[in-house]
């Protein structure tokens, strides 16, 4: 929430980018589930599936509801947005923690694992 809420600082920018291409990602997954129901249907019609599944109904019952959906959190962060004249401003202490954390060099921890640059 905070990386939502925040997204314009530079720290947080690159984190509320990928969280948008993961909810993309999720969102192609769902578009090919679509496509992939209306084929079956029309392929097979009402048959039974393979490995036993009830066919279109069980494709849809997959593609209804969250229980598939992988990275839900995500789309329901917007339920607890509030508008921006209400978010507080970072500190400059925090800024600069932030950016203290964002130049950290990591090769030395990389290294210390034994894993080769």
């Amino acid at each position: 929430m905070m990386t939502s809420l925040y997204r314009e600082e530079p720290f947080f920018n690159q984190n509320y980018t990928f969280l948008k291409l993961l909810m993309d990602v999720e969102q192609a997954v769902w578009m090919w589930r679509s496509n992939h129901v209306m084929m079956v249907h029309r392929m097979i019609g009402k048959k039974a599936g393979t490995g036993g599944s009830t066919g279109v109904g069980y494709l849809r019952e997959t593609q209804e509801g969250d229980r598939y959906r992988v990275f839900i959190d995500l789309f329901n962060v917007s339920t607890y947005l509030v508008p921006s004249k209400f978010i507080p401003p970072l500190t400059p202490a925090l800024k600069r923690n932030l950016a203290f954390a964002n130049e950290i060099d990591l090769s030395r921890d990389v290294g210390a694992m034994g894993i080769q640059k």
